[in-house]
């Protein structure tokens, strides 16, 4: 069985995985200026993480087209493999909408508007 594609795969976990620690710390310090424990001016607070969200979506997208290019030139994937494949790319899509929908909660936040689905 040819294993070839796995170093690709673990790649995009890499990815993944830098992706969530940027989401992490940029609510941790969203949060942190919200409640006001870090002593900087809110706004650049809020730009600052509103920015590690961005660069983490834009991150995410780019391991999901690197993903789905090289897996792309193995043809004899296993049945199995291409479950996986479909799974990782469905994940990755629904993880970069869900950081697009934090940074658009963020930014309503920050900017006191509402969204045009919220409620309030």
């Amino acid at each position: 069985m040819d294993l070839s594609y796995l170093p690709i795969e673990q790649n995009f976990i890499g990815v993944c995985t830098f992706s969530l620690l940027l989401v992490t710390v940029a609510l941790v310090f969203f949060h942190m200026a919200v409640v006001k424990s870090v002593e900087m001016p809110k706004y650049f607070a809020q730009f600052f993480s509103i920015s590690l969200i961005i660069i983490s979506a834009v991150y995410i997208g780019l391991g999901l087209v690197q993903y789905h290019q090289r897996i792309q030139k193995f043809d004899d994937l296993p049945a199995t493999e291409k479950v996986y494949w479909i799974i990782f790319l469905t994940l990755g899509i629904l993880f970069m909408f869900l950081e697009i929908f934090i940074c658009m909660v963020m930014i309503q936040k920050s900017s006191n508007r509402k969204l045009p689905f919220s409620n309030r």
